[in-house]
């Protein structure tokens, strides 16, 4: 959609010639356009068969992307078991967003135990990548204590850097540190800055 009009269609033909010729990009592009229901009916079920057709050819963002329909139970039943495999895979291929979601997996306790250091390793290395999310929610793991001492000058770091990558959540938070005096001296001003650039970004 850069410079030309969005043509679902177009883009479907293309990918699909590109499959044909073994492109693992062309597969999970259009698992996306299938799991997204974009240009043509929501299917998880070919989306599920490009993504495995990609991974065939270690493609990680199709690793990424087959964890999250079993994550989100799209599809498939969902299975956290096997989401963190197909997230583990991606993620020793260098997939950030794989990392990120290994985190929310050990924080959360969803078919694992609940593992806040584990957490903190995963988002430590997808920050290692540029991943605002997990700076996002490392920032949260400082706020809490949880699996780190709490340390609300830390979190204010992460945020400050995820707001460097312009992550709107990281502005809110850093808001929320402000309203409650948390790391910083409290400031209801500043922290209306903050929300109001938030809701700019959304």
């Amino acid at each position: 959609g850069q410079g030309v009009k969005q043509d679902y269609n177009k883009a479907k033909q293309y990918y699909e010639r590109a499959t044909e010729l073994g492109d693992s990009k062309a597969m999970v592009n259009l698992g996306f356009l299938y799991a997204n229901g974009q240009g043509f009916k929501q299917d998880y079920n070919k989306a599920k068969q490009y993504y495995e057709r990609a991974i065939e050819l270690g493609d990680s963002k199709a690793m990424f992307s087959l964890g999250a329909l079993y994550a989100n139970g799209r599809g498939v039943k969902q299975d956290y078991n096997k989401a963190k495999e197909y997230y583990e895979r991606a993620a020793e291929l260098g997939n950030s967003n794989a990392m990120f979601s290994l985190g929310l997996i050990y924080e959360n306790g969803q078919g694992v135990k609940q593992d806040y250091n584990k957490a903190k390793q995963y988002y430590e290395r997808a920050i290692e990548l540029g991943d605002s999310d997990s700076m996002v929610n490392l920032g949260f793991l400082y706020i809490n204590g949880q699996g780190v001492k709490q340390d609300y000058n830390k979190a204010k770091e992460y945020f400050e850097r995820a707001i460097e990558l312009g992550d709107s959540n990281a502005i809110f938070n850093l808001g929320l540190l402000y309203t409650n005096g948390q790391g910083v001296k409290q400031d209801y001003n500043k922290a209306k800055e903050y929300y109001e650039r938030a809701i700019e970004l959304g």
